[in-house]
């Protein structure tokens, strides 16, 4: 039984940062793609930021689900 739990936490830390890392790079493209698809300065300015923002937003939700903030760090 302790197998199969060690088995099912170390994929469920995989399957979180998988999905954090996905999140985080269709952002950044989008962010990217912003800057060549908008037309005007302001609305490529504010697609860029947007997108930049929604990553770090999603980057942070997803660690303190994990429960990777720094309240419960081990690293001091």
């Amino acid at each position: 039984m302790s197998f199969l739990k060690s088995v099912s936490k170390s994929f469920g830390w995989l399957l979180a940062h998988a999905v954090e890392g996905t999140i985080t790079c269709i952002c950044a493209f989008a962010s990217l793609a912003s800057l060549f698809i908008a037309e005007t300065t302001l609305m490529k300015l504010v697609g860029f930021v947007g997108f930049f923002v929604i990553a770090l937003v999603a980057g942070y939700g997803l660690g303190r689900l994990r429960g990777e903030d720094k309240s419960t760090s081990k690293l001091k």
